[in-house]
């Protein structure tokens, strides 16, 4: 009887936004982020996910992991609207995700979130060593 494979789909986490996932005690060029009160349990609640996980056989974080320079805002509701701040926090929120991990592919999300190049999304995938960083699909994003 074959082993049944085991994956973890995530989406939509647009680290750097003042809404979502932000590492606690990380600091980028505007010092360290208190955490709100909705963000501290926002981010216990995926700790806690992480620390239950079994090992998995992969992960795909589909589309817009970072919450890119909100440049129609300004950059207002960001944390920090420096798309490689937010990669190099991403990249601290996912490191125990990815010890649990054999592989990662990250799909890249919408323009407006993650840029045209992507580059900051291509950081976060070279150093959390996934397997691929996925074009967007012909027609979504």
């Amino acid at each position: 009887m074959a082993r049944a494979t085991h994956l973890l789909l995530l989406a939509d986490l647009h680290c750097g936004s003042s809404l979502a996932l932000w590492p606690r005690n990380h600091e980028d060029s505007n010092g360290i982020h208190q955490l709100a009160s909705y963000q501290e349990w926002l981010l216990s609640q995926f700790e806690g996910m992480v620390e239950g996980l079994p090992p998995l056989d992969g992960c795909i974080i589909n589309g817009d992991l970072l919450d890119g320079e909100n440049k129609r805002t300004s950059g207002r509701g960001c944390i920090t609207s420096d798309p490689f701040e937010q990669a190099q926090a991403a990249v601290a929120l996912l490191g125990p995700l990815r010890k649990k991990i054999k592989r990662l592919w990250l799909t890249r999300g919408t323009p407006y979130h993650e840029g045209d190049s992507c580059e900051a999304l291509e950081y976060v995938g070279s150093e959390l060593k996934a397997v691929a960083s996925l074009s967007r699909v012909a027609g979504v994003g």
